[in-house]
């Protein structure tokens, strides 16, 4: 009953007719790759997606047969020279994770559906509805991760797939037949094992709690330079997600950060503008973490700022 209550909820926050929890964001995006596509299909999605959905398009989903077509632009155009008979659905982020791009829903909406397919959007930096509503705009499918800030605080995993009631299955049932199947492979878990390393470098977002991350080697780490570049990941890119806690608070451990850098500087006028060089920014990530090495996700690492009092 409790899943009932969180599905109908989240069904209509997003102006969605249904909605079915699952285990993660991962989970939500693996069951409804599974469940749509097959051998010999294809699905075309933004290049700018979230690591692990990168990850789970470009090596999982052709483990399965199925082929991915990466766009890398934000041209709607691009979208639709990609599309061919076996293409099951475009793919799209509202926010992209990290680089910000929103996409053009109303063009890609009606490329899709002139195709007889479903545009489908991760929404989890809409905040449930909050800042963005896809399915008003023309998208069919919305997911979340609930890890983010549906949960809030960084707790408990957790994602949902939202149906708009818009697009015609059974209009289109040949293109899907894997309704017409029983069972279907269920989605596994986010790799969260190193969440909570301190209460700073954590690969994750939409906390009670400020969370600081370095993309490049935790969230995008299995992408090649290249690709991390494509999406918007770069070697001097930190990325930050505000908590709950006073802002005074959070620029004084920043602060505290940068005067632990063996007395070098930052001026409060180049903090607050963000304009680190990358050498800077790499003294800051060693500050902050403990390390300017990468730290892999299979070995995480407690930061020196435990024993210290730089601590949010």
């Amino acid at each position: 009953p409790t899943v009932s209550v969180f599905q109908n909820l989240m069904a209509a926050l997003e102006g969605g007719v249904a909605a079915c929890a699952v285990v993660s964001g991962t989970a939500a995006v693996s069951m409804t790759l599974m469940a749509l596509a097959g051998v010999g299909d294809n699905i075309v999605a933004v290049s700018t997606v979230h690591g692990g959905t990168y990850h789970q398009f470009k090596v999982l989903a052709p483990q399965l047969g199925i082929g991915c077509r990466f766009v890398p632009s934000n041209d709607p155009e691009d979208f639709r020279a990609l599309i061919d008979e076996k293409t099951k659905f475009i793919f799209v982020e509202s926010i992209s994770n990290p680089k910000y791009t929103v996409p053009h829903f109303e063009a890609l909406a009606e490329i899709a559906h002139t195709h007889g397919i479903p545009l489908i959007c991760d929404n989890t930096f809409g905040c449930a509805g909050y800042f963005c509503r896809p399915i008003d705009h023309g998208v069919d499918i919305v997911l979340h991760s609930a890890t983010k800030w549906i949960g809030g605080h960084g707790t408990t995993l957790g994602g949902v797939i939202v149906d708009g009631g818009t697009f015609g299955w059974g209009t289109h049932a040949n293109k899907f037949p894997q309704f017409h199947r029983d069972g279907g492979q269920e989605g596994s878990g986010e790799l969260k094992e190193n969440a909570l390393i301190d209460m700073l470098f954590v690969c994750s977002l939409g906390d009670s709690k400020t969370l600081i991350v370095y993309p490049w080697t935790t969230t995008h780490q299995q992408l090649t330079d290249a690709e991390r570049f494509e999406a918007g990941v770069t070697e001097d890119h930190m990325r930050l997600s505000s908590g709950i806690e006073h802002i005074e608070d959070i620029k004084d451990d920043f602060h505290r950060a940068f005067a632990n850098m063996d007395g070098y500087q930052v001026s409060t006028a180049i903090v607050q503008a963000q304009l680190l060089h990358q050498q800077q920014q790499k003294r800051i990530i060693e500050a902050l973490f403990g390390s300017s090495e990468p730290l892999p996700l299979s070995t995480p690492r407690i930061s020196h700022a435990e024993n210290s009092s730089f601590n949010l």
